[in-house]
This record gives C-alpha cells, sequence and structure tokens, in this order.
C-alpha cells in the first residue's frame, strides 16, 4: 500500500478496458524497456482519469479496510494485482463515499468528544489550553491554509485538511458524480 490514500474518478468503459488486458499486454504498451519492463500504474490510465479526493496517511485506523470492503481489486488477474500491490487498487463507487463520510462524521464526532470529556478532571487552566490549542488549529485553517476554494478551474470547494471541513467535499462528490457513467479507484502511492 502506498504512502497516501486517494479516490479517482474514472469512467466504467476505462475499467473494463483495463480489466481485460493481460500482464503481457501491459508490459508490452507500457513496460520500460530501460528499467526491467517496470511499468507506472498511472501510465496505463486514460488522461480522463482524475484524482478527486485525497484522505491522507491511513495507517492507525480501520479507513482503508472499510473502503475496500465496499469494492474489488481493479485487475482480475492476480499476477497484474501483485505488480501493482504497491498501489492496491480497488474499485469502489458510492458506497465507498457513503462509507467514507461515515467515517469522517465519526472522526468529528469523537473530536467533539474529546474536547468535552473529563473536563471534571482536568484543572482550569489545562482545561483553557485544549480549548485554546484547538481553537488556534481551526483559526488558522481560516485565515492562512486555504479552507475554501474558490478557483474556478477547480471543482473542489475546499482545500483543507481537517475532517469537519473534507466531509462537505464528499459530500458534494456524493451528489454530483453519475455512478452510472463513472466508478471510483481508490489506491495508495
Amino acid at each position: 500500500m502506498g504512502y497516501r490514500n486517494y479516490l479517482y474518478k474514472i469512467k466504467k468503459s476505462e475499467v473494463k478496458r483495463l480489466r481485460i488486458m493481460t500482464l503481457d499486454e501491459i508490459i508490452k504498451k507500457y513496460g520500460n524497456k530501460d528499467d526491467d519492463n517496470y511499468v507506472w500504474f498511472f501510465d496505463i490510465l486514460d488522461k480522463d482519469v482524475k484524482c478527486i479526493f485525497e484522505y491522507g496517511k491511513l495507517y492507525w485506523d480501520d479507513t482503508v479496510e472499510r473502503i475496500h470492503a465496499t469494492g474489488e481489486r481493479l485487475f482480475l488477474n492476480e499476477n497484474i494485482n501483485e505488480r501493482f500491490e504497491d498501489f492496491d487498487v480497488y474499485v469502489v463507487g458510492k458506497k465507498a463515499l457513503e462509507e467514507t463520510i461515515n467515517i469522517y462524521k465519526d472522526k468529528i464526532v469523537k473530536m467533539y468528544e474529546h474536547l468535552l470529556n473529563d473536563n471534571d478532571n482536568i484543572p482550569d487552566k489545562d482545561l483553557i489550553d485544549k480549548y485554546e490549542e484547538h481553537l488556534k488549529d481551526y483559526r488558522l485553517w481560516w485565515t492562512r491554509l486555504n479552507a475554501l476554494n474558490l478557483d474556478d478551474n477547480n471543482d473542489c470547494i475546499c482545500d483543507s485538511w481537517l475532517y469537519e471541513h473534507q466531509i462537505f467535499e464528499l459530500v458534494r462528490l456524493y451528489k454530483t458524480i453519475d455512478f452510472e457513467e463513472y466508478d471510483l479507484l481508490f489506491l495508495g502511492w
């Protein structure tokens, strides 16, 4: 699995094209002869395949497993899956977005519960410090880190990494992607 995880929007017809390819065809068409026929995964994708969401690093919880459970491996041929094992590519769809929204909602609720819990056991000064640190982090996104994306050339509404902001981007994707025509690829690199 890769270092960071992403969702890519891909036409269903492109998924079908990739699934019927053999490893020999992939190597012949995309292999780098100067590098033992190494194939960069993104070289085999159509130019219209687009990254639509970055999860970031997902090492410490069960998000990857939960997203994988909504789909299936991209390649039907296990040798091809092994060839691209560093990317761990799964074809997912609307259910993956719904699952991600639920995961992020749970993370947001847990964050607020953490801020509110155990307050009886925390001295007032430490409690104020805890809230102040949280508020400063959030203010930073609104003052310097592009919580909103107003770029007309980019459909994304939010450039924030905060779950509270990203969840709205996920809902936008959930409501606007034509899942009759598109699938999603969940992968890491």
